[in-house]
């Protein structure tokens, strides 16, 4: 959520100093979700398959490399259909981080963990959003784009070392049983 952040702050502005206005942007955006209620289903049952910490950072990465392009797609309409791609990428992270938590958590505990999981995401998009803002305001866009994903490439890295040798949660049974034993 924190490239959302960035997007959010920065697009709209970005878009207008190319000359385009809230159409295109509303337009990007769309693009952006539509992928993601098409491509869910296949994300989940790919993290069910594969594991959601590898579907998650693969995606991720994907997201945080395209990122950095942004400032070097021209013309709008180019990089407003960049997006629709985007949200396929998108799909398979946040249904894989999705599948993570409700691994990680007792069955009674999934609602809890899902609406926690959904703040700190929110909080990360606006936490991120405005160191965004700032580096576009006071650089340009090519500099503002590959500091972003670079930032995100490093998050991802940190997540995966953190996860490096834990046992990944095969289902909130296996979880539950683990607590009680």
């Amino acid at each position: 959520f924190c490239l959302i952040g960035a997007w959010e702050s920065v697009m709209p502005v970005m878009f207008a100093d190319r000359g385009g206005g809230p159409l295109a942007t509303g337009i990007a955006f769309t693009l952006l979700g539509i992928p993601m209620i098409m491509f869910s289903t296949t994300a989940g049952r790919t993290a069910d398959r594969v594991g959601p910490p590898l579907v998650a950072a693969g995606s991720l990465t994907i997201i945080a490399i395209s990122t950095m392009f942004y400032g070097f797609i021209n013309p709008i309409p180019v990089l407003v259909g960049f997006q629709g791609l985007m949200g396929v990428a998108d799909a398979f992270g946040f249904t894989a981080n999705q599948v993570a938590v409700s691994r990680a958590v007792p069955e009674d505990r999934q609602a809890a963990a899902l609406g926690l999981m959904g703040s700190v995401q929110v909080l990360g998009a606006g936490l991120f959003a405005f160191p965004a803002a700032a580096l576009y305001q006071s650089t340009d866009e090519e500099t503002t784009w590959v500091v972003v994903g670079a930032v995100m490439l490093v998050i991802i890295g940190l997540g995966v070392a953190r996860l490096r040798g834990t046992a990944p949660a095969t289902s909130a049974e296996a979880t539950q049983a683990s607590l009680h034993a």
